[in-house]
């Protein structure tokens, strides 16, 4: 639908599911839509099931021919047709399964922390970047971060502030491998920041105008002069 193609989110959702190289069955849910753009792109020459507009018996025909693609597409797993779905909708809250938390790696027993002796994470190796992560209860980040130096976590670190996607992918991982918590991402954002290579002071330039009074004319000398604005 055109909302879903402005939606920022669902564009996320999308192109991380197409990285993924995950299954795609796109539903028309817009009367008369006609895919473009990142979205027409993604969905390129895949099958429609069109819901638009679709009551009693033309639902019930775009919903089997959604089954048929599920099986077509490997998903045999639907729960043998409607009557079944019907069942598991109309389950009570109490007799649904509750999600299983997100389980936190299990941390080394041995531990150092050398990466205090090098104030800056552009020059960390592989161990402090572990060292780092352990000794701030980034459990969760372990496995991501693995084989990353100090520099690749930087990189990592302003990927994770300026890229939605990024952010996404690791927040609503769909198979929950290596899925974080908001508290986790939003710690390391924070953390980390003490590490970083500081900004180059920014210079300003001021200029003076000097003017020598005479008898039969005014002279006007220009000096400039630089100047380090320390924050």
């Amino acid at each position: 639908s055109s909302n879903y193609k402005k939606s920022t989110n669902c564009k996320a959702e999308a192109e991380y599911a197409f990285n993924r190289k995950s299954k795609i069955i796109p539903l028309v849910v817009e009367p008369k839509y006609k895919a473009d753009g990142w979205l027409g792109f993604l969905a390129g020459s895949k099958i429609y099931v069109d819901f638009a507009d679709k009551e009693g018996e033309e639902f019930d025909k775009a919903y089997d021919s959604l089954l048929e693609e599920l099986r077509r597409n490997g998903l045999d797993d639907t729960n043998e047709g409607k009557d079944n779905t019907t069942a598991v909708e109309t389950t009570t809250e109490s007799e649904s399964k509750p999600e299983e938390p997100i389980k936190e790696p299990e941390q080394p027993c041995i531990q150092t922390r050398e990466y205090l002796s090098v104030p800056v994470a552009s020059m960390w190796h592989e161990n402090h970047v572990q060292e780092f992560l352990i000794d701030n209860q980034l459990n969760q980040l372990i496995p991501i971060c693995e084989s990353m130096d100090g520099e690749a976590l930087i990189e990592f670190h302003h990927a994770c502030e300026t890229k939605p996607d990024i952010r996404y992918g690791l927040l609503y991982n769909p198979k929950g491998e290596h899925s974080l918590s908001f508290g986790t991402f939003f710690k390391f954002i924070a953390k980390l920041k003490k590490y970083l290579p500081k900004k180059p002071i920014p210079k300003l330039y001021f200029r003076y105008n000097f003017i020598y009074p005479s008898s039969n004319s005014t002279v006007v000398g220009t000096t400039d002069k630089e100047t380090n604005q320390s924050k």
